[in-house]
């Protein structure tokens, strides 16, 4: 009987112990899915929302630089007005493939914000090194087209750029790389 019910204990602690990780597992899957954006597979809003305060307080901590930009194509609602929303997804995905190609280090931080604007975070470089990042950018997608049923897209953008401060919150740092978008167009 004790070796009968051992056995019981032994096949049901096996049964628990896939079950449980099957549901780790999903719970990845899950976890990776909510902070991903489907059509660029960067980051979402979600996990820049969440991203913002940590690379704020981490280099408030560390006392390293950090700087917020803000990407925005030009004359998007052009595109989906001429060619339709399947080739304004097109051109968003070419800016996020050019942005995870230009932001590849480490820290960088690329995420879709909404619509056609995509917002990078970078950690421990100087405040012109991510002005030079940005015109970087600016500079590829302005010679990068997209091919659209016999047309040609033209991809440029405007970038705002806001150097991290210690005595401003998240959102205020948000905010002025907003302005700075802003002033760019």
């Amino acid at each position: 009987v004790l070796a009968s019910r051992r056995e019981r204990q032994a096949r049901q602690v096996a049964e628990m112990s896939a079950r449980l990780e099957s549901l780790g597992s999903q719970l990845e899957v899950a976890r990776r899915e909510s902070t991903t954006d489907g059509l660029t597979h960067l980051f979402n809003r979600r996990a820049f929302d969440d991203q913002l305060p940590r690379v704020s307080e981490l280099a408030r901590l560390r006392g390293c630089q950090a700087a917020l930009l803000i990407i925005d194509l030009d004359h998007f609602k052009k595109v989906n007005d001429t060619w339709g929303h399947p080739a304004g997804d097109a051109v968003i995905r070419v800016l996020a493939h050019e942005c995870i190609r230009v932001f590849k280090r480490k820290g960088d931080f690329v995420a879709r914000y909404g619509g056609e604007e995509v917002v990078v975070l970078l950690t421990d470089l100087q405040p012109v090194e991510a002005v030079a990042q940005a015109d970087k950018l600016r500079q590829v997608l302005a010679g990068t087209t997209v091919a659209w049923e016999g047309a040609v897209l033209q991809v440029t953008c405007s970038i705002g750029v806001a150097a991290w401060k210690p005595d401003e919150a998240p959102a205020q740092w948000l905010a002025r790389a907003d302005a700075a978008l802003y002033r760019a167009k």
